[in-house]
């Protein structure tokens, strides 16, 4: 998984801003540790940008509703990738891109890497076309972020993770697919810690104590 660096040739023409993401398998915790982010940023003033994909924008809530949550609405994994693609484009252009030229740090909840774990190894989807594609349509900061945090959590605490929270609340269209399609999800995050600018954090910890290594990925000199 490592070459997925190899396909980001071009240099961005943005200098400015930071802009870092976390990324993790559905049940490592991102949404908690996102939430202790926030609170950290509001603390202490930073005034850092938080995007989510999908649904960053008024375009992307669109597509997060028609990936995520209509019911009626079936599609294949060429069509999700090409539909998160756009969110993507989107996001950057009308969020992300603003911020950095401002000199603000973006933190985002997820990425690319989500589309090579989901529709690749969950989908089917070849992973060089995903990795040509968005090459060509996204911008190479995009690509490659200033940081990327994985959180890498047990087969073991992930599954109770996900028994706890879907006893909460209702699991979205990707999230409720077979044990099949999850676990080739989880084993492809683990292939992405071996990119050369991912910081991999154990999330089996108290999430307290996750945040404490993931806040200087995240947040960079901010984080002092």
């Amino acid at each position: 998984m490592s070459e997925l660096s190899g396909y980001t040739r071009r240099e961005s023409n943005i200098e400015s801003g930071r802009y870092a993401r976390l990324e993790g398998p559905d049940g490592s915790g991102k949404t908690t540790q996102l939430r202790l982010a926030e609170e950290f940023n509001e603390k202490k003033g930073i005034g850092a940008v938080f995007v989510r994909e999908p649904g960053g924008t008024k375009l992307g809530l669109h597509i997060r509703s028609l990936l995520l949550q209509e019911a009626s609405i079936n599609m294949g994994p060429e069509v999700e990738f090409a539909l998160f693609t756009a969110d993507r484009r989107q996001l950057w252009d009308e969020v992300i891109l603003p911020a950095l030229k401002e000199d603000r740090p973006v933190i985002g909840d997820r990425g690319v890497e989500s589309t090579i774990c989901y529709q690749s190894a969950g989908g089917g989807v070849d992973k060089d076309t995903i990795l040509d594609v968005s090459n060509k349509l996204l911008d190479p900061r995009y690509m490659r972020p200033d940081a990327l945090a994985i959180l890498s959590i047990s087969e073991e605490v992930r599954r109770r993770r996900l028994n706890y929270r879907f006893t909460e609340e209702v699991a979205d269209k990707i999230e409720s697919r077979d044990d099949s399609y999850t676990h080739r999800v989880y084993k492809a995050y683990q292939s992405l810690h071996e990119l050369d600018y991912a910081k991999v954090i154990n999330a089996d910890r108290d999430p307290e104590e996750i945040f404490e290594d993931l806040k200087p990925v995240l947040f960079g000199k901010y984080a002092r």
